[in-house]
């Protein structure tokens, strides 16, 4: 499912019960910007670098960030938040120092970087948000390991069956799923 419309529309034509995946991402996305809305700009983006294929969910809004790429001005700030990590970059390099790095170059005026990254053999959810934030608990994501699998969200959900173990992931917390057989 990639597309413009409602998520609580189409999810009664999708059987659930059926889904069999060694990973599934599920992001709703609203656009901060009026002019970023439509399938051109739904998630999740792709890009293909240093020979690998990249995948990103992204939730905040990075303004700032096309300046690190030498462009004038911003079209799509996720797109640039992809390519600004990923170029030039392989899976043995995107760590936790490196993703640090990278965004203490970044200019202030962004409210989050929360990211799910995805390529092949793993896939990484990054937690980033500026110190100096007014609201860390709105940008805080959570995780949680329930019979083999791992769960990532913006925000605790129910589960039934579970005992509803969810952690916070900290700020500037990289963590890493990788993809077993």
């Amino acid at each position: 499912l990639h597309g413009t419309g409602a998520f609580a529309e189409a999810l009664p034509g999708i059987d659930v019960d059926r889904l069999r995946s060694r990973f599934l991402a599920v992001h709703v996305r609203h656009a901060t910007l009026s002019q970023n809305q439509g399938l051109a700009f739904s998630h999740p983006l792709w890009r293909n670098s240093a020979g690998h294929q990249w995948y990103m969910m992204h939730n905040g809004f990075l303004p700032t960030i096309y300046r690190q790429l030498g462009l004038a001005e911003s079209r799509f700030d996720s797109e640039e938040y992809l390519r600004y990590l990923v170029d030039q970059t392989t899976p043995a390099d995107f760590t936790r120092d490196y993703l640090r790095a990278k965004m203490a170059q970044v200019e202030p005026g962004g409210s989050a970087g929360n990211a799910i990254f995805v390529t092949r053999d793993k896939a990484w959810a990054w937690q980033w948000y500026p110190h100096d934030t007014p609201w860390p608990d709105y940008f805080t994501m959570h995780f949680q390991q329930q019979d083999g699998c791992t769960l990532i969200a913006s925000e605790p959900v129910a589960i039934p069956g579970s005992a509803g173990n969810w952690r916070r992931m900290n700020n500037h917390e990289l963590y890493e799923i990788p993809f077993r057989e």
